[in-house]
């Protein structure tokens, strides 16, 4: 997702609720990331390219993948990064990439981010995790083209550009198919699908909770089938369904809203939880999250480079 201005609010819910559970996705701007292609091209990041010739690049990246290696990430699952709770992590999808020296784990725009980027970061032992919305549709994506009239639903409230999708749909998952061939040409360890709690909001389509587990255990077969891990985005109503198909976690505000306890089991059974908080002091986030071996985050809403770690 994208931000607007001004900055929408987060409302506050009860963990187990009829309510629809509010919209809490990563904030993403149109007009930040024209801004960060804008400005990493002057950087000598990344080169200037026309839609045309990044749909082209995404299309013969999607190509390079080695059906051997997807063989063989399908015999050898163990081939995952396993990553310890309370690794430190650097949430990062606007803006030239700052990197933080604390940081072991990166979660990075799977578009936006150069492979040189993310290659340069595997080459000094840095785990790369790769970002893009798995549960709706963004009118500024490179295959935006891919996405059949059929499954696209509703406007995303207060994200201009941005449509929820019928993830039961087989076409849908095509797409998305593509999309983590991608990010194995690229180089990425693992996916962040995004917006995959469509359950919980008028989407345009009768989305049930059990349409994101069937959705999510999907997602998880295809990315270990290319050797990639997943995690969980929000979702915590959720989490005891699909724990067992799921690598990690990354929620936002779980402090905020007391909700961090619910990830104790998951974090016993040795996976990470990746938090990012945007309100409060740091002093008194950590103290709530660290004990819990949380890895927590405290960062702008606009995700583009500035974050505290917890000491």
């Amino acid at each position: 997702m994208k931000p607007t201005l001004p900055t929408p609010v987060l409302s506050c819910h009860p963990l187990v609720s009829d309510a629809p559970r509010p919209l809490r996705t990563v904030i993403r701007s149109r007009a930040a990331t024209l801004f960060w292609l804008v400005a990493s091209s002057a950087l000598g990041a990344v080169a200037a390219a026309s839609p045309t010739q990044i749909a082209e690049d995404v299309e013969a990246q999607s190509a390079a993948v080695s059906v051997q290696a997807v063989e063989d990430a399908r015999l050898s699952p163990r081939s995952l990064l396993a990553i310890a709770p309370g690794t430190p992590w650097h949430l990062q999808l606007s803006g030239r990439l700052q990197e933080k020296s604390w940081a072991q784990v990166y979660d990075i725009d799977l578009f936006d981010t150069p492979t040189a980027t993310i290659q340069s970061l595997r080459s000094r032992g840095k785990i790369v995790h790769c970002y893009f919305s798995a549960g709706s549709y963004e009118d500024w994506r490179p295959d935006k083209s891919k996405f059949p009239s059929s499954v696209l639903g509703k406007p995303m409230d207060g994200w201009p550009g941005e449509r929820w999708v019928d993830i039961r749909s087989t076409a849908l998952r095509s797409v998305l198919q593509a999309r983590m061939d991608v990010a194995k040409s690229k180089g990425c360890h693992g996916i962040d699908p995004d917006n995959v709690d469509g359950y919980g909001h008028d989407t345009g389509f009768s989305l049930k909770q059990s349409d994101t587990v069937n959705f999510l255990k999907w997602l998880s077969a295809e990315a270990h089938a290319r050797g990639l891990s997943v995690g969980l985005k929000n979702g915590i109503e959720i989490l005891s369904q699909v724990a067992s198909a799921m690598d990690w976690a990354v929620n936002e505000q779980c402090n905020e809203y007391s909700e961090c306890s619910a990830y104790r089991a998951f974090i016993a059974s040795g996976k990470p939880v990746f938090n990012v908080e945007y309100k409060g002091t740091l002093s008194s986030i950590c103290s709530r999250t660290k004990p819990l071996r949380i890895s927590t985050l405290k960062a702008p809403l606009a995700l583009n480079g500035p974050a505290e770690t917890c000491p």
